[in-house]
């Protein structure tokens, strides 16, 4: 049970990997897809994201107990799953807007700013989500004022 746990924190072997949380994003994307891809309306996307914060958060507990850490390992990558989809919700998927999706999340995530940075001191599991889960909704919402620009 708890090689399980750890396997799905890390999304297996991906959280061992150099830029592990750039690779977890990219491969969250075709998960993503195939779950908004169904006719899905935003409600319903925000009970998935709902969900999933939560059952990532018990995993992320979990996975930090095992490794006996409370600051943000690397290998932990679930927290990028989750952002993803906070990312591309209620956005009409195309590859371009998965494209951007993914390019402003991961620079939201990795620079951290307004305010994002501070969310990792919350600390443990939930410092760990709510980072992520920031830069989601901040890259949700640009993507949002482009389409608003763009329709």
């Amino acid at each position: 049970m708890k090689s399980l746990i750890i396997a799905l924190a890390t999304l297996g072997p991906v959280g061992y990997l150099p830029a592990s949380g750039t690779i977890a994003s990219a491969f969250t994307i075709p998960l993503i897809y195939s779950v908004y891809a169904q006719p899905v309306c935003v409600w319903e996307q925000f009970a998935i994201i709902a969900s999933l914060s939560v059952i990532a958060l018990l995993i992320i507990q979990l996975t930090l107990e095992q490794f006996q850490r409370w600051d943000d390992p690397r290998e932990i990558v679930l927290d990028e799953v989750v952002g993803m989809f906070i990312a591309l919700c209620g956005i009409p998927l195309t590859p371009l807007s998965m494209l951007i999706g993914f390019f402003f999340f991961r620079v939201f995530d990795i620079l951290k700013p307004f305010g994002i940075r501070k969310l990792e001191c919350v600390g443990g599991a939930l410092g760990i989500l709510l980072d992520d889960m920031a830069a989601g909704l901040i890259s949700c919402g640009l993507m949002h004022g482009i389409y608003w620009l763009i329709a």
